[in-house]
C-alpha cells in the first residue's frame, strides 16, 4: 500500500512539474514574440519645443566631434533621459551619428551630451571628465 501511495504522489509531482515548465516556456515564447519598446526616442525633425535649442546648439557648438559631424551632415540626436531635481527639470540629449559596418549593425556613436532645462530653457553641456554641467552660451 505504501508503495502505491508513494508512486501516485511521485506521478502527481512529476505531472505538476511538467505543467509548470510548459507554462514557463509559453511565457518565454510570448515575451520573445513581443517586440521590445525602444529605450530611446529619435527626435530628428521633431516638432517639440526643444528642437530649435538643439539645432542652435549643433549649429554653433565648439565641440570638434560635433563640428565634424555637422560638416559631413551625419548628425542626429536622441532623447536619452529626463532628470528632475529641486532646481531644474532636464531633458538629456545624446548628440552624435550612426555608424554601420558596410550597411549592417547600425549603432549610435555619441559626440556629446547636452541637458536642457525645461523651466528656464537654458542649454548645458555635460563635461564628461569633470562630471559637471556647464552653461552653454551661444557666442
Amino acid at each position: 500500500m505504501k508503495k502505491l501511495v508513494i508512486s501516485i504522489l511521485l506521478t502527481i509531482l512529476i505531472s505538476c512539474g511538467k505543467a509548470s515548465e510548459q507554462k514557463t516556456e509559453q511565457k518565454l515564447e510570448q515575451k520573445a514574440a513581443t517586440p521590445l519598446a525602444p529605450k530611446t526616442v529619435v527626435l530628428h525633425k521633431s516638432e517639440e519645443w526643444y528642437t530649435d535649442l538643439i539645432e542652435n546648439y549643433i549649429a554653433n557648438s565648439k565641440n570638434e566631434l560635433i563640428i565634424n559631424d555637422r560638416k559631413s551632415k551625419q548628425i542626429d540626436w536622441v532623447l536619452d533621459n529626463t532628470e528632475v531635481n529641486d532646481t531644474a527639470n532636464y531633458y538629456i540629449f545624446n548628440i552624435g551619428h550612426t555608424e554601420t559596418d558596410n550597411g549592417e549593425n547600425p549603432r549610435f556613436t555619441s559626440d556629446g551630451w547636452i541637458y536642457i532645462d525645461s523651466l528656464s530653457k537654458k542649454v548645458y553641456e555635460y563635461d564628461i571628465p569633470k562630471e559637471q554641467l556647464i552653461l552653454w552660451k551661444n557666442k
